[in-house]
């Protein structure tokens, strides 16, 4: 989360959030409408806490193709 406030100002385009995460190696599809503004999703697998595996889910929310936010999902893994 640091160095997502670090490195991705408010008002990032979709294409500047993209290449950040191409940059870091993280797998996203491209914005889709949803509603008035966009989404791109992305996603880091295979992440621990403890013994616990999970992936890691972000959501990046857009208005006029403009960063406004985004929001994490910690996804157990099941199996061992």
């Amino acid at each position: 989360e640091q160095l997502l406030a670090r490195d991705l100002a408010s008002g990032t385009s979709p294409a500047g959030v993209a290449s950040f995460l191409d940059a870091h190696g993280i797998a996203h599809g491209e914005a889709q409408a949803a509603g008035p503004a966009r989404q791109l999703t992305a996603s880091v697998p295979g992440l621990r806490n403890g013994a616990s595996r999970f992936t890691l889910e972000l959501h990046f929310s857009f208005l006029q193709d403009r960063l406004i936010g985004y929001s994490f999902n910690e996804l157990p893994v099941s199996g061992r």
